[in-house]
C-alpha cells in the first residue's frame, strides 16, 4: 500500500456517492476480493471466496433489499455498519468499468441471486 491507501474507498461511498451498480459491486468482490477489517483491527485484503467476501456480499444484498438510505433523515452507523468498513484502498480499487462491462449475464439480475450463486458454488462437494 502506498501512502494515499491510508483511507479506503467503501462500498457504501461507491454504491451511494459514484453510483457503482450492486451487481457491478458483487462482481468486484468475487473477482478480486474484498478489503476490510480482521478481529484484530487490522485493514488487509480477504481473497475472493472467503467468509469476508461472503459478509461484504451478504451486506450489499441487505442494502439492495432495504430499499437504499432512510428517508428519516437518519444518517447510517458509520462507526458499526460493514457496509462502510468493506471497500479497496485508492491503489487496489478495481477496475468497475471493465467489470461491468464483462459479458456475465448477470446485469440484469439482482444482487441477491449473485449472493445465493457464490454460496451455492463455495459450498458444492
Amino acid at each position: 500500500m502506498n501512502d494515499d491507501d491510508q483511507y479506503h474507498v467503501t462500498l457504501g461511498y461507491l454504491y451511494y456517492t459514484e453510483g457503482v451498480e450492486a451487481d457491478v459491486l458483487a462482481k468486484a468482490i468475487e473477482q478480486v476480493g474484498v478489503w476490510g477489517y480482521d478481529r484484530d483491527d487490522k485493514f488487509r485484503p480477504f481473497e475472493a471466496g472467503s467468509l469476508y467476501c461472503r459478509q461484504a456480499l451478504d451486506r450489499l444484498a441487505r442494502e439492495v433489499d432495504a430499499g437504499g438510505l432512510p428517508d428519516d433523515g437518519t444518517d447510517p452507523d458509520y462507526e458499526s455498519d460493514c457496509f462502510y468498513h468493506f471497500g479497496w484502498p485508492p491503489s487496489q480499487r478495481p477496475d468497475f468499468q471493465k467489470i461491468g462491462k464483462t459479458p456475465t449475464g448477470r446485469n440484469d439480475r439482482p444482487v441477491k441471486d449473485v449472493v445465493i450463486e457464490s454460496l451455492t458454488i463455495e459450498h458444492k462437494p
